[in-house]
């Protein structure tokens, strides 16, 4: 066109000008356009639904820096605080459906949704919602999502009454799946996201220096796994459990392996809130040990762990159990190794006992010397109603006896009780007795615990 015959030199300026210009306006906004979608493409985003039956929902995502982040969630709960803890099942941020992110390396908590960071639903009683920005640092992030349908009387945190219980008989019975539909989370603004498969591989290599990995246990569990130190060092204990009140039902300890002591036990007393419900309780401690061998035990009862929550679970859940680790990272891993007991052959084993049944068995000690006696029996308020004990049989004196002040939960209903230490006994012909009463036996029991290998049994 500019090259046409007949138009002047000042017409063919015009057009050149005018076609420089949109050429220019054009490549811009190519330009504009193409750093917009590599920014798009760089910023991903990470989206959890269908949460209400799941329990527990996970994924993860990493930052490179620093970075602002934008989250929208729709979760339920009270529009309040719960002021007085009136049961270990309740949840003081009074929350039943509710997101956190939990930094993988620490294990931290660095962000929750709660009563005061979230709004109400004017649709919906129970409907809290949060779309914000959060600034976290540079890492490695999980995303959890928890929906563990509550009992009714934690709704308004307080005990059983009548208006509760209409509440309860009139309640429509879709109403948490109804509601659930609702319930997300969706964070935006990430370097990179990752699916459960991913979460639970990096979960599995963080644990992969510890010297003992018992985490990941579920009703009933029974776990010990032993460990020798060549010299003496520092370990660090993290372990997750429950308990209230004084006492603990998921737990942890350790034994030295020789003297049957324990060197360490998990006591609710010295124990932190490990989140969600009261009663889940975290310990993270360094001691020191000498040279050894030393078993790590850990035991739930037949509720609320990893299999399945019937309260809101801890903000670590796939780690309820122990973990033991070196906390010197220059130390020589020589001087660790594994440790396995040696199944000796028991002096005396009175086993599988039923209702109403009382055995004995007796042995002779030629010189004075050391027994170790493990016996697990039936106890309730200090007294004890399947137990042992161990007679002189000449002199008809109790040796040992099986106290409830001496023994511990032994999994399953907290009525199950266990002994396990080493007494010293003098020359001498002994008898050793076994009672029980009228039920909750090795003959109609259900509790797994009551069935372990009982070699060891005196």
């Amino acid at each position: 066109l500019v090259r046409s015959r007949g138009l002047g030199d000042v017409y063919k300026r015009q057009i050149l000008n005018y076609m420089t210009n949109r050429i220019n306006k054009i490549s811009t906004a190519l330009l504009f356009f193409c750093s917009v979608g590599l920014a798009q493409s760089q910023a991903q985003e990470l989206e959890l639904r269908d949460l209400g039956r799941q329990q527990i929902s996970f994924a993860g995502f990493s930052l490179k820096t620093q970075k602002t982040i934008h989250i929208e969630a729709v979760g339920a709960g009270a529009d309040r605080w719960v002021k007085k803890i009136q049961n270990y099942q309740q949840d003081e941020h009074n929350q039943y459906a509710y997101a956190w992110i939990l930094d993988s390396k620490t294990r931290e908590m660095v962000w929750r949704m709660t009563v005061d960071n979230t709004e109400e639903d004017r649709w919906s009683e129970w409907k809290r919602k949060f779309n914000a920005d959060i600034t976290l640092n540079e890492g490695d992030y999980e995303l959890y999502y928890s929906a563990v349908e509550p009992d009714y009387f934690n709704f308004e945190g307080g005990f059983l009454s009548f208006d509760k219980i209409i509440k309860k008989i009139f309640r429509d019975e879709d109403w948490w799946e109804e509601n659930s539909e609702d319930w997300m989370i969706k964070v935006s603004g990430v370097d990179e996201v990752y699916n459960e498969d991913d979460v639970r591989k990096f979960q599995r290599m963080a644990k992969e220096s510890a010297i003992v990995d018992l985490t990941g246990c579920k009703d009933n569990c029974y776990e010990k796994r032993g460990f020798s130190l060549a010299k003496p060092a520092a370990i660090e204990i993290f372990i997750i459990g429950e308990g209230d009140n004084g006492k603990m039902f998921d737990y942890g300890w350790i034994l030295d392996a020789k003297s049957r002591k324990k060197v360490w036990t998990m006591e609710e007393e010295k124990a932190g809130y490990a989140g969600g419900a009261v009663k889940n309780k975290i310990i993270k401690e360094s001691i020191k040990l000498d040279a050894g061998d030393f078993l790590v035990y850990y035991k739930t009862d037949d509720s609320h762990s990893s299999e399945k929550w019937n309260a809101n679970p801890p903000y670590d859940p796939f780690n309820w159990g122990i973990l033991v680790r070196i906390t010197d990272k220059d130390f020589d891993p020589s001087i660790i190794s594994k440790y396995s007991e040696k199944d000796d052959e028991a002096i005396v084993s009175l086993v599988k006992i039923g209702d109403y049944a009382y055995k004995e068995k007796s042995f002779e000690v030629t010189k004075p010397t050391s027994i170790r006696i493990y016996a697990i029996g039936e106890g309730r308020s200090g007294d004890m109603f399947d137990y042992g004990w161990i007679s002189n049989a000449n002199t008809g004196e109790i040796v040992w006896k099986m106290r409830y002040k001496d023994t511990q939960h032994a999994g399953g209903a907290s009525k199950n009780r266990m002994f396990q230490d080493i007494i010293k006994i003098g020359t001498g012909q002994y008898i050793v007795h076994y009672q029980t009463d009228d039920s909750h036996s090795y003959e109609a029991v259900s509790y797994t615990h009551l069935t372990l290998p009982t070699k060891r049994i005196v």
